[in-house]
């Protein structure tokens, strides 16, 4: 069987996504930093850096659709900042378990 980590599972795209690849049999791993719907994951925020006894160490695919979306625009930088950091950490991670993205 082979396993999915989302991140972002908490959101639109990532919930949804997350309930189509079960039902295609795959073992998904949501990832976010907000609380997790039925203990259905790993509650972390990503921009730190990647405690890799919280994560999985086989890992065949990640869809990163984890964002930190600032609704008043009032730090853009730290936005920026705070994505880059987030995808930076994933594409660390997926180098590491050799997952593809």
């Amino acid at each position: 069987m082979k396993t999915i980590l989302i991140t972002g599972s908490e959101g639109l795209c990532g919930e949804s996504l997350y309930h189509y690849f079960k039902t295609k049999k795959y073992r998904v791993i949501g990832v976010d930093k907000k609380k997790l719907k039925n203990s259905r994951g790993i509650r972390f925020n990503l921009i730190k850096h990647l405690d890799a006894k919280k994560f999985p160490k086989k890992v065949d695919y990640i869809m990163h659709l984890a964002a930190d979306i600032d609704q008043n625009d009032n730090y853009p930088l730290k936005t920026l900042r705070n994505n880059l950091l987030a995808t930076f950490n994933t594409l660390w991670y997926a180098n590491q378990v050799k997952a593809k993205c």
